[in-house]
Parts: structure tokens; C-alpha cells; sequence
């Protein structure tokens, strides 16, 4: 989950340290499947922060992006259908 909040981060950077502190856990890690989260869609400028999200991670074939805000419950319900269906196919894929 990416806070996308327009408070002087950089989303971008912040998936690429999630991913490195994963990395450094543990590299089986990076290999599995990811569920990328950009929260808090309801601040000022978050818009113009989730367009540089997406588009950066399209670049690197990341897979769609869902956006939300927790605080209002915008977006959870395709955010909830989307693991439940993410993770069914990972277990039937396993057996």
C-alpha cells in the first residue's frame, strides 16, 4: 500500500523501497504475485501523484493499480474482489 498523498513523497520511490526492504527479507518475496495499493485518492493532488504511479509502473509491467481511500471506503470493494480472486487462482494453480 502507497500513500499518494501530495505531502512531498514520491510514490514511485516509495514502491521501490517496499520492494528493496521485501528484497532484503527475503528474494522469494519479489517473485510472488503483488497487490499494488495507492491510498488516500481523496487528498488534495493525490490525482496528479497516482498518474505518476501508474504510469511508472506500467513501464515496468507491474500490473494494475488500485486505487482507494480507507478512510472514505472508496474503492475497497474492487480492491477486496480482486484478492479474493488473485489468491483463488494462485490456489488453484497450486492444487
Amino acid at each position: 500500500m502507497i500513500d499518494i498523498s501530495a505531502y512531498g513523497r514520491d510514490p514511485r520511490k516509495d514502491y521501490e523501497a517496499i520492494n528493496k526492504e521485501l528484497g532484503a527479507y527475503s528474494k522469494t518475496l519479489l517473485k510472488k504475485p503483488q497487490v499494488i495499493v495507492a491510498n488516500k485518492i481523496d487528498m488534495p493532488g493525490a490525482d496528479l501523484q497516482l498518474k505518476k504511479l501508474k504510469k511508472y509502473l506500467t513501464a515496468k509491467r507491474k500490473g494494475k493499480v488500485y486505487s482507494i481511500s480507507a478512510m472514505k471506503g472508496e474503492g475497497l470493494k474492487d480492491l477486496v474482489f480482486a484478492v479474493f480472486d488473485k489468491v483463488k487462482k494462485l490456489r488453484d494453480k497450486e492444487g
